[in-house]
């Protein structure tokens, strides 16, 4: 009893000194791509007049190979994520649908993707159809930043 006991003992210490968890990855520290809100299009002009920043929009379908493309190899990239988690309230929206295409046809959008960044006025600041890679993406929020 005294030997199962005490190998009990000894595994466990060696298990706590040998076990490093202060490098262990958690959700919030790995790096992150664009994070997009659920938030109607009202809530989303009112965080953008709170908090002074811009709205970006992602108009998308579905179908749509380009938006497939922004989806999967643009909007997760870290130095993306990075600038415009931190500048902009992030939205997407879906053409196809509701909200989506009520959005989509107040503000004329004819072609996908089209992405805009909007004031909490509801204005235009800047906008930019089909694919954009990472640094495109970072130059065209850069531009949207400094009008």
């Amino acid at each position: 009893m005294k030997s199962i006991f005490g190998n009990t003992v000894i595994l466990l210490f060696f298990t706590l000194v040998f076990t490093d968890t202060t490098h262990a990855k958690t959700p919030q520290a790995e790096e992150q791509g664009i994070q997009f809100l659920n938030l109607s299009w009202e809530e989303a002009l009112q965080k953008a007049q709170a908090e002074n920043k811009l709205i970006f929009v992602d108009f998308y379908a579905e179908w749509c190979g380009r938006c497939k493309r922004l989806k999967e190899n643009t909007f997760p990239d870290p130095q993306v994520g990075m600038l415009f988690n931190e500048t902009f309230i992030n939205l997407a929206f879906d053409i196809e649908k509701a909200d989506g295409k009520a959005l989509a046809e107040e503000y004329n959008v004819r072609r996908h993707p089209t992405l805009l960044f909007v004031n909490g006025q509801g204005e235009v600041v800047e906008q930019a159809t089909g694919f954009h890679n990472t640094r495109k993406l970072i130059e065209l929020g850069q531009t949207a930043i400094t009008k």
